[in-house]
């Protein structure tokens, strides 16, 4: 019990709303892992989301500058066109947020589909038959690995909200 009071309070003060924390605790402590990891993997692709504020790799602000350091899939050039245009940087940050937002729901859904359609599409039923993808929860001590799946489902409740002093004017 002393482990999954530990957990919960970690989770807690990394962020996880307390009920949230406590249930993967608790699905934890009996043996389940599934919660526990799925949450920390939606954490880790809603990081790159959230860091909105002045200094972020996010902000539109920056992309000028990041696109000329190196960074190949920024335009910063745009970034830079609508920023002289009088484009607002709170508006384009957050048309940035919704626009990774869906790449991310979309992400985890063809994650969770194990790529049944992607491969009969491709190959046909026949071909693509027993082919498929997963994201496997893996806790040695606990349980064999399993399917994580369900990431596109809760996808939406673990969506952390940034604050409104990280998004830069």
């Amino acid at each position: 019990m002393q482990e999954a009071e530990e957990m919960e309070r970690k989770l807690s003060e990394s962020g996880v709303e307390a009920e949230i924390a406590a249930w993967c605790a608790q699905r934890h402590e009996e043996g389940d892992s599934t919660e526990l990891l799925q949450l920390m993997l939606l954490r880790a692709l809603w990081e790159g989301v959230l860091r909105l504020g002045e200094g972020s790799p996010l902000s539109i602000e920056r992309w000028p500058e990041l696109a000329a350091g190196g960074l190949p899939f920024l335009d910063g050039a745009a970034a830079r066109r609508l920023l002289d245009s009088g484009a607002s940087p709170t508006d384009l940050d957050a048309v940035i947020r919704s626009a990774q937002s869906v790449a991310l729901y979309d992400a985890c859904r063809t994650l969770d589909g194990g790529g049944r359609k992607q491969l009969e599409a491709a190959l046909g039923k026949d071909l693509a038959r027993g082919l498929g993808w997963a994201v496997v929860a893996q806790d040695p001590k606990r349980t064999p690995p399993k399917s994580l799946g369900g990431l596109h489902s809760t996808f939406e409740q673990l969506e952390p909200k940034p604050a409104e002093a990280d998004v830069s004017e």
